[in-house]
């Protein structure tokens, strides 16, 4: 049952924030599609005073084109979070779709030893607890298999009422032990202790396992937290640099020193970068979400203690 709540709201947290990624990037195209149509307005109204050619309209006309058939892609993808999110929750689309998800920070961003957390998931995670109890029962089973090969005593008792058709009941008591003692089985009780040993070795082969695919998640999961810090440090600075160069290549345009082309590769860029940050931020999150299940803290209050609203 822990595995299972654990992994819902794992599940849940992720559609979450692939609703409002999606949503982030999607509201990014938008601002860029904005940009190009003002551009497009821009030279067309240098072409018709002879200004601009007609190449820098078709060029700028195919650039917002194809911007508006990537629209449509990100709506649908939208479209397909939002109801996996929906069926996660058991809500109807159209509310998750009509709401206002606020987006959500980590707000505790300290690095834990990966000692310290590799301990507490061999202690706590749910799934090396349930190979524990599985350990334990077959080992519970092995011994009762050994049992027969021990006397047994059983206490046995009776109450009898003996009588005839006419009547004449006499009532009797009696009461004794049992001894049972298997001299020949048949190798009955042999192979039932081989079986149960080889359940035993299965299982704590499968604890082994177990312990080694939890330290490959945890190890995983800490790359995944550290990747995604490098990642949005980075990425946070590339996205104010490039928000520069459009406001500088937006003037040059104008001015008419600088060339159209760059003007679009750097709106692009400026995109691309915007939603990679998204994404790095959203990484950090689930991998942190990931940490939590793994050492057996993820649960509702978790999720109200770590994640928080953005300002």
């Amino acid at each position: 049952l822990d595995i299972s709540r654990q992994a819902l709201i794992s599940r849940v947290v992720a559609g979450y924030l692939a609703v409002i990624a999606k949503r982030e990037i999607l509201a990014a195209h938008d601002r860029r599609l904005d940009a190009l149509d003002s551009e497009l307005g821009r030279v067309r109204q240098l072409q018709s005073v002879g200004r601009a050619a007609d190449v820098e309209v078709l060029r700028v006309d195919a650039v917002l084109a194809a911007a508006q058939a990537d629209r449509v892609h990100l709506a649908a993808v939208l479209e397909t979070a939002e109801r996996d999110l929906s069926r996660l929750a058991g809500m109807n689309p159209e509310v998750i779709h009509g709401s206002s998800l606020p987006m959500v920070v980590l707000s505790d961003t300290l690095s834990v030893p990966r000692d310290s957390v590799l301990a507490q998931a061999l202690t706590a995670n749910a799934t090396m607890e349930q190979a524990r109890r599985q350990l334990a029962s077959a080992r519970a089973g092995r011994t009762m298999a050994q049992g027969p090969r021990w006397p047994s005593v059983r206490a046995t008792g009776a109450y009898v009422d003996r009588g005839r058709d006419n009547g004449d009941f006499t009532a009797e008591w009696n009461a004794g032990l049992v001894l049972s003692y298997p001299i020949f089985t048949g190798g009955l009780v042999r192979s039932g202790v081989a079986r149960a040993d080889a359940v035993v070795r299965g299982a704590e082969a499968q604890l082994r396992s177990v312990e080694l695919q939890t330290g490959e998640e945890v190890d995983r999961a800490l790359s995944g937290v550290a990747e995604s810090r490098a990642r949005i440090r980075s990425l946070a600075a590339a996205a104010s640099r490039f928000a520069e160069v459009v406001r500088i290549e937006k003037l040059s345009l104008e001015a008419g020193s600088g060339t159209q082309t760059d003007y679009l590769r750097a709106e692009a860029d400026l995109l691309s970068v915007r939603a990679s940050l998204v994404e790095a931020h959203h990484a950090e999150i689930a991998s942190s979400v990931e940490l939590a299940r793994m050492t057996g803290q993820l649960n509702l209050g978790w999720i109200g203690l770590k994640l928080e609203n953005k300002p």
